[in-house]
């Protein structure tokens, strides 16, 4: 039998004990897996940040440990309970694979008169009794044969004592130095200011380089101006997923084609060599080295992506998830018929219009409602408006629907109706995924990119500019 290890928490942040714990449960079962849990009501740590910044602070921490990541859990509503998860893995796994749960010996600590923190977690006397468990040290915390589940492994005490809960207090009482978590995740804090007294998801920072930082440059080879821009960026270079931050010169259809090809966690700074350049700076390559070089602050926004699902031909979803920055159109393809497309929106405020005749319909970020959407006559949206715009291509029926915006806790769901005779395809970033009978589209919260721009021409900015006529970075 092999065996798989589940290491679960709100890792938030995650600290240097978790990393060297995962880095040793990796050296010690078949398969270690990482769960970075979803939103739990009764435990308000796991909303101190925003989700996609817990998202990145675990690619982060626990790239280089061995150990596999699952981020899935953030992008549910409520996080997935323990003996959920159990059979989850187990059915996945299937013959073969005895499936192990990584905890904190405090959640053990009087097991032996039913007053573990285990048996009081929903199911949890059934966890207690069934589920293995890999017990791990805690400080304080003295492990007791008698206290211990029926099935556990007692792990090797690694001497670690940083917690989240030290790390997040340090930082909020501005002592970064006691922080004990990893390097890249203290500047993903310091560069958002996480863990303040301040309310709200701080999408938006500050990144500074410095002359010793690694950059990775990514340019359009069918664009002359690009090619001649890269080559007086500085050496030496680096692969992307080593980078301090990647470069990206071209045009926007060249950033969106780097987003989806190197999109956890690096900062992307982009020069435009194209036309509009509305996710690139208007700066020429030395304006950008000389910043870099001097430490100058770049303002730097970190934006979710949309998750699509996609159902194809045959009625099953498939296994899977698309990211768009801008948008998705799901409609017609070369046919010469009008669509016709159910949408359904679910949330809090479902709602649904069972038939729209159209070309197609347009789910769009706030940042992609200054693109195809906005084009379609949909209101641009300002880059924190958390809503998701839903547009039609001209429409016939309803002839009073134009648009509608939806927050973006919501799914919307299009779905071709007479598919056999009004073939529908996605569309993804201006990337075609063939023909489908329905999409499935979310914000995420797990997926999402970081742009920097030249301080007061940020892409928040220029979509602010935009709703003033002639007044431009």
């Amino acid at each position: 039998m092999k065996n798989l290890v589940l290491y679960g928490g709100c890792m938030n942040p995650p600290t240097d004990a978790h990393v060297a714990n995962a880095r040793m449960l990796a050296g010690n079962f078949d398969r270690t897996v990482v769960v970075v849990c979803g939103i739990r009501e009764a435990k308000p740590t796991t909303t101190a940040v925003d989700p996609l910044h817990r998202a990145i602070m675990a690619r982060k921490a626990f790239g280089n440990t061995g150990a596999e990541l699952d981020l899935t859990d953030l992008d549910r509503p409520t996080f997935t309970t323990t003996v959920e998860l159990d059979r989850a893995w187990k059915e996945r796994l299937g013959n073969g694979w005895t499936v192990w749960h990584a905890v904190g010996s405090e959640l053990v600590a009087s097991g032996a008169s039913h007053q573990a923190d285990i048996q009081s977690w929903h199911d949890g006397e059934r966890a207690w009794s069934q589920l293995n468990f890999a017990v791990l040290p805690r400080p304080g915390f003295r492990i007791a044969k008698e206290d211990l589940p029926p099935n556990h492994l007692v792990m090797p005490n690694l001497g670690h004592t940083e917690s989240s809960t030290m790390a997040r207090t340090a930082y909020s009482s501005g002592n970064f130095g006691t922080a004990g978590v990893h390097k890249e995740v203290a500047e993903h804090v310091q560069r958002y200011g996480l863990y303040t007294w301040a309310p709200g998801p701080r999408r938006q920072g500050i990144l500074t380089l410095s002359e010793k930082s690694r950059l990775a440059v990514v340019h359009d080879p069918h664009n002359p101006k690009a090619r001649a821009y890269a080559g007086l960026m500085p050496e030496p270079r680096v692969p992307a997923e080593n980078a301090d931050a990647v470069v990206v010169i071209g045009g926007d259809g060249h950033m969106l084609d780097t987003i989806r090809a190197i999109r956890p966690c690096v900062p992307i700074i982009g020069i435009n060599a194209g036309n509009l350049g509305m996710l690139l700076n208007d700066a020429h390559p030395t304006a950008i080295r000389t910043m870099v070089s001097e430490g100058t602050p770049f303002d730097i926004h970190l934006l979710p992506l949309l998750e699509i699902e996609i159902m194809g031909l045959d009625g099953k979803w498939r296994p899977e998830k698309y990211y768009a920055f801008n948008d998705v159109t799901f409609g017609r393809g070369f046919g010469t018929r009008a669509d016709k497309i159910r949408v359904e929106v679910r949330g809090r405020r479902p709602r649904t219009i069972p038939e729209v005749v159209c070309d197609g319909i347009v789910v769009a970020s706030p940042a992609g409602s200054h693109a195809y959407a906005y084009a379609l006559k949909a209101p641009g949206q300002l880059l924190e408006t958390p809503v998701l715009t839903i547009v039609p291509c001209a429409p016939f029926r309803p002839r009073e629907w134009q648009y509608s915006t939806v927050t973006d806790d919501h799914e919307v769901i299009l779905t071709a109706i007479d598919p056999h005779i009004r073939p529908a395809r996605a569309v993804v970033d201006s990337l075609s995924l063939g023909d489908c009978l329905a999409i499935r589209v979310r914000m995420s919260r797990s997926e999402g990119v970081e742009l920097a721009f030249i301080r007061g021409c940020s892409l928040a900015d220029k979509i602010a500019d935009r709703q003033f006529p002639f007044t431009f970075c």
